[in-house]
């Protein structure tokens, strides 16, 4: 028997708990059926910012997590995917970074952004240099981000062959559009290229796959009931409000991890 469609909540005051709206109107579907891992389950992290804000606060919590830095600017799934290619063929000359990713039970990837510098139709991993000749800001299509986070998953599996990967997508906004006069339009297009791109792998059936919703909790809840951003001691208006990601990962705590 399907599951009844759900409905929007259209009352404010069903929003107002954040725990509770997100329990009930974002986890359905997302959470798994029921707590899988030990509290002492070794846990990697791996993107920017909102990544390493994972890996303290399930630390804060009681479950130590490392993190792997992906910097913010090329967080992309092209990069990351270039950076397990080096985790795969150099690991005896990077123990430090890929031993985290070799004892984790959990893995968490957390995706970013869509954009990339290209020459022609091949990708640029340095970003960040303005002297690259002929190099142009280009978005990613599905297609291509689906192949990277396809190979990315295939090579975490060769360092950690039997860890729970969990996707998800950074709620961060881009710091900037190199390439169109609106950020706010070209970040929409960025976020929801990787949304569909993560939905699409989704779909495929990987095992030991999940996807945790923190994308949805704080940029669509957080557009009925928030604010999220530069709140409560958020640093400025691009990062969260630090109770709030208290918040989504206590939830993740109690639906991943066995009392």
């Amino acid at each position: 028997m399907s599951a009844p469609p759900a409905r929007f909540p259209l009352s404010p005051e069903l929003l107002s708990d954040f725990k509770t709206a997100v329990a009930t109107y974002i986890l359905p579907g997302y959470a798994p059926p029921e707590p899988f891992l030990p509290r002492s389950a070794a846990v990697a992290t791996m993107g920017s910012c909102f990544a390493q804000h994972i890996g303290e606060t399930l630390t804060k919590l009681g479950i130590p997590a490392a993190w792997i830095s992906v910097d913010e600017n090329n967080n992309t799934p092209f990069i990351t995917d270039w950076y397990f290619s080096q985790m795969v063929e150099k690991a005896s000359a990077k123990p430090q970074v890929v031993a985290p990713v070799r004892a984790a039970s959990l893995f968490i990837l957390t995706v970013g952004v869509a954009l990339q510098r290209f020459v022609g139709d091949e990708p640029v991993r340095e970003s960040s240099d303005p002297d690259i000749p002929g190099a142009q800001w280009r978005m990613f299509s599905v297609d291509q981000l689906a192949g990277y986070m396809r190979s990315i998953i295939a090579k975490a599996r060769e360092i950690s062959p039997h860890a729970h990967i969990t996707l998800t997508l950074s709620p961060i906004p881009l710091k900037g559009s190199p390439h169109h006069p609106s950020v706010f339009g070209q970040d929409c297009l960025s976020k929801s290229l990787m949304r569909v791109t993560i939905d699409k792998v989704m779909s495929e059936g990987i095992p030991n796959l999940s996807y945790w919703p923190s994308f949805e909790m704080i940029r669509w809840l957080g557009g009925h009931a928030g604010p999220y951003f530069g709140t409560g001691g958020a640093e400025d208006n691009r990062h969260v409000d630090p109770a709030i990601l208290d918040a989504i990962m206590s939830l993740f705590v109690a639906r991943y991890f066995k009392p």
